[in-house]
């Protein structure tokens, strides 16, 4: 599927957000966070941005019931998060 610009500067800026989030709120992401988080930059990076707005969307929520982090659960801190986000907006899709 192809996306619009508008659409991808709109999961660009939700990622964005929810990054600020967290910043804001001065702590580390949770590890559902980081993998929710995780996921939707790598979501973003393939051009998958409705399943990368899906991933920032549950970051924003509790875990699901009976969610364990998994043994490669992201433990990505919020400096890798943005990082990642910056390397998609220097080498990542062109809007």
């Amino acid at each position: 599927m192809k996306y619009d610009a508008d659409t991808k500067r709109k999961v660009h800026a939700a990622l964005e957000a929810a990054l600020d989030r967290m910043g804001l709120l001065r702590r580390k992401p949770s590890y559902w966070e980081a993998d929710c988080l995780s996921k939707a930059v790598t979501a973003i990076a393939r051009g998958k941005y409705g399943l990368a707005q899906s991933k920032i969307n549950c970051s924003l929520l509790p875990p699901l019931d009976g969610w364990r982090p998994p043994a490669n659960a992201s433990a990505a801190s919020l400096v890798e998060l943005r990082a990642s986000l910056v390397a998609l907006g220097s080498s990542g899709p062109t809007f």
